[in-house]
């Protein structure tokens, strides 16, 4: 059994890690681990304590082509929330969800994933534009668990 996180692959479009810009051979996904823990290992530590691993029998591991895929449809549906401006609360539509879940091969992100990969997007590229958003999402996640003071 192997441990693999989805999220790992959300750091990357069309194998470019959107933190630092670089290119990432994606065929397997210990290249973009790796990558993760050398050069952005704060990053990862957040995202490995928050996405539960998920164990994989070897053989089952997805192809690089598939990875590709899911990447591609992950980027595309993060354009169309862009490009609408509808809320993201459309991710938990039942309809919606049946829908992508039909496409072969295709992982719904989770709405966390999507809000990060949507910042990156339309924020200048820059680390501290990354922190920012994730102390933002910190923040967030606090107030909401703590109940509101008056």
């Amino acid at each position: 059994m192997v441990k693999v996180l989805a999220s790992h692959r959300s750091f990357f479009i069309n194998e470019e890690c959107i933190i630092c810009s670089r290119k990432i051979s994606g065929k397997k996904s210990s290249n973009l681990r790796r990558h993760l823990e050398r050069f952005h290992p704060i990053e990862l530590a957040e995202f490995d304590s928050k996405t539960p691993p998920i164990k994989v029998k070897r053989g089952e591991e997805e192809t690089a082509s598939e990875g590709k895929q899911n990447s591609n449809l992950a980027n595309e549906l993060i354009e169309y929330f862009i490009s609408t401006g509808i809320s993201l609360d459309h991710l938990n539509n039942k309809h919606l969800r049946e829908l992508l879940n039909a496409i072969p091969n295709f992982s719904i992100p989770s709405l966390e994933e999507v809000q990060i990969q949507m910042a990156l997007k339309l924020l200048p590229p820059s680390n501290e534009s990354y922190h920012e958003f994730i102390d933002y999402q910190k923040l967030n996640q606090e107030q909401q668990k703590s109940p509101s003071q008056k």
